[in-house]
């Protein structure tokens, strides 16, 4: 979507610039400045959007994964302190 409103704005600049003497001449070159603001920050608002989505997803796999570290090791603490974990030195004399 981003690439779109950056699109436009590009084609919309090149034909600005290749037109310069025209723009020059009839004082157009603010009105033509907020066109390609408005594409720019079209861009924005949905590079925005992105990034707020690709956060919350980040987010939650982190959030799962080192979740899963603390109750693995939670557990892992419960059955030592309870006799029933195997120590390393057990295992390493078997």
């Amino acid at each position: 979507m981003s690439r779109q409103h950056v699109s436009d704005g590009g084609s919309l600049a090149e034909e600005v610039i290749s037109n310069i003497r025209t723009a020059q001449a009839f004082g157009t070159q603010k009105a033509l400045a907020g066109i390609y603001d408005t594409y720019i920050d079209q861009s924005k608002k949905a590079d925005g959007r992105i990034a707020v989505m690709n956060g919350a997803g980040l987010a939650t796999f982190f959030f799962i994964l080192y979740s899963s570290y603390g109750l693995t090791f939670s557990f892992g603490t419960t059955l030592i302190n309870e006799g029933r974990g195997r120590s390393i030195k057990t295992t390493l004399s078997d």
